[in-house]
């Protein structure tokens, strides 16, 4: 991007007749800094939707490991039958 830009800046010093020299290669640059602008873009996009989803998963994951720690907690009658009904609807009622 950096040498692309450089060169514009180079261009933009040129009188009209070597401008038309160096369409071609004006033509380069242009269709680069689209493509290149394009695929970033569409990385951004993938990068951000993709962080929405390992977000998602680790709510769901906190979730069910609280459900499990609860379920030990009354399997090992660490807590009674109200209190474990009552913590699961609880957890149960935030989601």
């Amino acid at each position: 991007m950096i040498i692309g830009g450089y060169k514009f800046n180079e261009y933009s010093e040129l009188d009209d007749s070597e401008i038309i020299n160096h369409k071609s290669s004006i033509l380069g640059w242009s269709i680069f800094f689209i493509f290149f602008s394009f695929i970033s873009a569409i990385l951004g996009l993938i990068y951000y939707f993709g962080l929405n989803n390992i977000e998602t998963k680790e709510e769901n994951l906190s979730y069910l490991d609280e459900l499990e720690r609860l379920k030990k907690l009354y399997d090992e009658k660490a807590i009674t039958k109200t209190e474990y009904d009552k913590k699961k609807k609880e957890i149960l009622g935030e989601k």
